[in-house]
């Protein structure tokens, strides 16, 4: 039986809600939160998933939520899914933490909601181009949320995070998959980190057919600290090399104040 043998992992969360962050916000998804991160963002806003936690938290028909135990079977991942599923669902997003930290249970995942036609998204911070790769040909669309060097608390180890990122993109893009780069901003001085990434990726990203590129200010339920005039030349610095595939776009989730 699968809950005996099958892959098993460590999920924080599972709900129905409405994408806050890329060019499908407000597209409603059902969210796997994967519990675990390899990182240390200095804007996290889901410090309750970066350790595996002993319990995931599972919402049911009427919002209710329920504790069950980690770690989870696929069954029971894929079952949590089928409950939530309304005729509004986009797609399952796989976010985290950091799904790719278990990436042979997120495959198995995946492939099991192909078997049954659900759409799935992928969100991760591509610090695994390796895993990457061994996962992303199960996905739909993948969002990968690249950081810059004043996102995280030490320098150590950015230059391989940050060549693996560029190589996930690379790898999303010639899958053939929809690829969404995504990059946070914190303050107006990100400008000079925005273009380098924009030329970094531009020998491989600039003629893809399903390619966007996002900037995302750093968002509190009051807004965003950003000018309108700050905005317009992240967006202007990126159109250089994307043209019209370029958003800007805030965490509408927390603007809604939903999950």
């Amino acid at each position: 039986m699968e809950f005996l043998r099958g892959p098993r992992g460590y999920i924080a969360e599972i709900f129905s809600s409405f994408q806050g962050e890329g060019p499908y916000v407000g597209r409603r998804q059902i969210f796997v939160r994967f519990a675990g991160c390899n990182l240390d963002c200095v804007y996290c806003d889901t410090p309750h998933a970066k350790e595996r936690t002993k319990l995931c938290s599972i919402e049911f028909h009427s919002g209710e939520r329920r504790s069950v135990k980690n770690p989870l079977s696929v069954t029971q991942v894929t079952d949590s899914i089928k409950r939530l599923l309304t005729a509004d669902i986009h797609s399952v997003s796989f976010t985290g933490g950091e799904p790719l930290l278990q990436d042979a249970f997120v495959a198995a995942i995946a492939r099991s909601l192909r078997e049954k036609g659900i759409s799935t998204y992928l969100e991760t911070n591509g610090f695994s181009a390796e895993r990457f790769d061994n996962v992303i040909k199960l996905f739909d669309f993948a969002a990968i949320d690249v950081k810059l060097r004043d996102h995280l608390p030490s320098d150590e180890g950015y230059k391989s995070l940050y060549e693996n990122e560029l190589r996930c993109i690379r790898i999303s893009i010639e899958s053939g998959i929809e690829t969404i780069v995504k990059v946070v901003v914190l303050r107006k001085d990100d400008l000079t980190d925005v273009k380098k990434l924009c030329e970094d990726i531009s020998e491989f990203a600039t003629a893809a057919p399903n390619f966007y590129f996002v900037i995302q200010p750093v968002t509190s339920p009051n807004g965003v600290e950003f000018s309108a005039n700050d905005l317009y030349k992240f967006s202007e610095a990126a159109g250089e090399f994307f043209k019209d595939r370029v958003m800007v776009i805030p965490q509408v989730h927390k603007l809604l104040k939903v999950p």
